[in-house]
């Protein structure tokens, strides 16, 4: 066998072996990176190597990989420079091989690591794309002859390749994740579970960019403020007062980058969180070395709130994170509009729409659950009848505005006095109904009492400024005291109501007992 053929057949072998280590790794680019490292070292013998991968967006190449003397420098690592500059630059820009034996004489070189005497950089091609460049230096001159020009010009081709793969294989991955995780948000959203919808949009978040902090921001119109409705982090990068810090803040418009952005109506990637002036510092939480997408929730031209991302690290977010982000925000802001009309629909549904309480429909409901209930249990139920004494002569004296406001004021009275567990409802047009579970007729009797004296005291103003009063009489049956069943309950406590009334109104009557 001849030299050349010898030659040839070590260049075979070596490209075969590349070309079997690049394909088991192509399914990752970061394991593509270091496999072609470390082969340009133990196989090519090469000390000085360097991988530079193209930005197209900022037609930009920056050091992805390398190794070899002055490979950990800072200049080295932190490498970025705009194609057409540099040897490396030059072989970018004209997309073929650049061999200078002598890089002092050459004028397009810049120096980087101070042992380089000559270089030979290779770009990376793949379907037309420029993908990088493979970058080999040496401490002596002349370095790197015409068969090595051959050698890792077939060399970059497998890279390419091997680059190409491993990138439509993640964004194969990508899409499968995204696809995934709208799917989920969509499941929840159909529920109208608004509160459910976030929790999960944060969590598809957090799962999808790798994000350390994301928090979904709700905009409350009574109050001009955003508050936090839900929030995920990673707790091993914050102080643990954090989540409290974050929960606590209301943020105004154009406060920070969260207010700004809700002002704006404008998504944000920020690359490097402590150089963007917007950016206000969470207490006790440092701004350097962080990334952050920022994007509003919009529906029908309506601000609803703003999802805030943070990542450890300057540029840490990809812009396909950003696309995601705005992808999950429309969604979110779509699930949060149906949620909240689907809520109102129900609210309306149960509620009386002039004085807030349970409507009588509802009531009904809930007052044949609790007799079951108390049946069960053996447990006592008191049932209170309200009925304005004053609303005939408010309304035809101040006129029906005011009718309304004494309305309002009778049901404000009534909440302000009865338990959480209590049940108020407006049952017909001046008539309120109170049920209290696990409540003795004697105890009912007492908050009807205090409710008596509070609506006597309380005051409503007229269209004219006069000042509107008005009482309430008020009857009180109890379960099993005095009632069998649903329907009686309901029949005493309105008999006791009839009796407060022909006994001269605002005052409170109890039905009686049941004879054993």
């Amino acid at each position: 066998m001849d030299a050349i053929t010898a030659s040839r057949s070590n260049e075979l072998s070596l490209l075969m072996r590349a070309a079997e280590t690049l394909l088991n790794a192509a399914t990752d680019e970061a394991g593509v990176l270091t496999h072609v490292i470390d082969l340009l070292g133990d196989q090519f013998g090469y000390s000085m190597r360097y991988l530079l991968l193209y930005d197209r967006e900022h037609d930009e190449l920056y050091a992805a990989a390398a190794a070899g003397e002055g490979s950990d420098e800072a200049a080295v690592r932190s490498f970025r420079m705009t194609t057409g500059r540099g040897l490396t630059g030059a072989a970018a820009r004209t997309r073929a091989i650049v061999n200078v034996g002598d890089v002092a004489a050459d004028p397009r070189y810049i120096s980087v690591a101070s042992a380089c005497r000559s270089e030979i950089a290779v770009p990376l091609i793949a379907r037309g794309d420029l993908l990088g460049v493979l970058t080999i230096q040496s401490d002596k001159t002349d370095a790197f002859s015409l068969q090595e020009e051959r050698l890792l010009s077939a060399f970059a081709g497998l890279v390419s390749l091997a680059l190409m793969h491993a990138r439509e294989h993640t964004s194969r991955r990508r899409d499968i994740a995204e696809l995934q995780a709208v799917n989920e948000v969509a499941r929840r959203a159909a529920m109208l579970d608004r509160d459910g919808t976030l929790q999960t949009i944060v969590e598809q978040f957090q799962l999808v960019t790798t994000a350390d902090s994301t928090a979904v921001y709700l905009w409350d119109e009574d109050a001009q403020q955003l508050a936090v409705a839900t929030m995920m982090f990673e707790a091993k990068y914050y102080p643990s007062d954090y989540e409290v810090s974050v929960r606590d803040s209301k943020v105004k418009l154009g406060q920070g980058i969260v207010g700004w952005t809700a002002e704006h109506r404008e998504p944000s990637l920020i690359g490097d969180a402590a150089t963007d002036p917007r950016v206000a510092p969470v207490p006790g939480v440092p701004l350097d070395r962080k990334s952050a997408i920022v994007v509003p929730l919009v529906a029908d031209q309506r601000l609803l709130g703003v999802i805030r991302a943070v990542k450890m690290g300057v540029n840490a977010f990809t812009a396909e994170h950003y696309r995601f982000a705005q992808t999950l925000a429309n969604q979110a802001s779509l699930a949060i509009s149906a949620a909240a009309a689907h809520e109102a629909v129900r609210r309306l549904s149960v509620t009386d729409e002039l004085t807030g309480v349970y409507n009588g429909r509802h009531f009904r409901a809930r007052l044949h659950e609790e007799i079951q209930r108390a049946k069960r249990s053996g447990r006592p139920l008191a049932l209170l009848v309200i009925d304005s004494d004053s609303l005939k002569m408010v309304n035809d004296r101040y006129g029906h505005d005011a009718g309304n406001r004494h309305l309002i004021s009778i049901a404000q009275c009534v909440q302000l006095h009865v338990r959480a567990s209590d049940v108020v409802a407006r049952f017909g047009g001046d008539e309120f109904l109170v049920l209290q579970p696990d409540a003795p007729v004697e105890a009912a009797a007492a908050v009807a009492e205090r409710i008596r004296v509070a609506i006597a005291a309380a005051s409503v103003t007229a269209a004219d400024g006069s000042t509107v009063t008005g009482t309430v009489s008020i009857g009180v049956a109890g379960f099993p005291r005095s009632a069998t069943d649903e329907d009686s309950l309901f029949r005493l406590a309105d008999a006791a109501l009839y009796d407060a009334k022909r006994h001269g109104k605002d005052r409170v009557f109890i039905a009686p007992a049941t004879p054993a």
